[in-house]
């Protein structure tokens, strides 16, 4: 039996089939569409977290790296210093000792560990938590700014350009104070009395 439909098309049914049949039929349609959508999802999910794993893992070990070179380098200095400051140098071995510790902790176990265990600890300790955030900040910006005064370019430029160059921000200052003038007091003196 052939129906026409209210667009101007036909649509065809089998002998006997209801409308229940058929919202049955729309149901598991919809119902295949979803799960094949929902594995395709979990398909990207599943790629992207693998991505975003080993970049993870390739800047942890990049990290590492370099720590351990800082730990190594302050190690050199410590064996010059203790010479001259043995107190001085026996801070600076325990401070390589520390960062080789961190290393070598962040070397061996899975940042999603690390996470669990630091929001731990901050939960417990939260005074002391939000203390070494300020101290390991302070210590970060004394950094920076050790490395400007050294005339290193920053490590971040948003502008675009580089303060290594030679420019820095009180050149601006003396270039804007400059541009204004003030009258000395002999020329004020001058201006009041005709000649």
């Amino acid at each position: 039996m052939t129906q026409y439909s209210s667009t101007g098309g036909t649509a065809t049914s089998r002998p006997g089939e209801t409308a229940a049949e058929l919202t049955q039929t729309a149901r598991q349609a919809t119902q295949r569409v979803k799960e094949t959508a929902g594995e395709a999802l979990n398909d990207v999910r599943h790629t992207l977290s693998n991505q975003a794993s080993s970049l993870l893992n390739e800047q942890r070990t990049l990290a590492c790296s370099k720590a351990e070179g800082f730990a190594d380098a302050l190690r050199q200095s410590a064996a010059s210093v203790r010479e001259r400051d043995p107190a001085l140098g026996r801070f600076m071995s325990g401070a390589a000792e520390h960062v080789q510790n961190l290393a070598s902790y962040v070397r061996g176990n899975d940042f999603r560990d690390m996470y669990r265990k630091t929001e731990q600890f901050a939960r417990q300790h939260p005074a002391i938590f939000l203390g070494g955030l300020f101290v390991a900040g302070t210590l970060a910006a004394r950094f920076l700014k050790a490395s400007h005064e050294r005339g290193e370019a920053p490590p971040f430029d948003p502008s675009g350009g580089s303060f290594g160059d030679g420019y820095t921000p009180e050149d601006d200052y003396e270039r804007e104070r400059s541009s204004y003038s003030t009258p000395t007091s002999e020329s004020r003196i001058s201006s009041q009395w005709p000649e």
